[in-house]
C-alpha cells in the first residue's frame, strides 16, 4: 500500500501480485456481487474520489483513489475575534 499526500490531492495505492480480475467483471463488476467493484466506485463517488482499478490476468491488480485537496484535507474556518 502506498499513500502520496500532494497539495492537489491524496492518493492511495493498493497492489496485489495474484492471478488479476476477468476483464468483464473489471468493467460490468460480477452479477450479483454489487458490494465489490461496483460499490467500490459508488462510494467513491460519493466522496468525488476518482477510482482507478489496473488489471491483467497472471499480473495482479492495483487500486489507486485519489481525492481532491479540497475534500480530503478541509482548512478549518478561522473565526475574528
Amino acid at each position: 500500500m502506498r499513500t502520496a499526500y500532494s497539495p492537489s490531492s491524496l492518493r492511495i495505492k493498493v497492489r496485489d501480485n495474484g492471478v488479476g480480475i476477468d476483464q468483464t467483471a473489471l468493467s460490468d463488476g460480477h452479477p450479483g456481487h454489487w458490494v465489490g467493484l461496483t460499490g467500490m466506485r459508488e462510494r467513491a463517488g460519493a466522496v468525488r474520489a476518482e477510482l482507478n482499478i489496473w488489471s491483467r490476468e497472471e499480473a495482479g491488480t492495483e487500486v489507486e483513489l485519489v481525492i481532491s485537496a479540497s475534500i480530503a484535507y478541509p482548512r478549518e474556518e478561522t473565526k475574528a475575534s
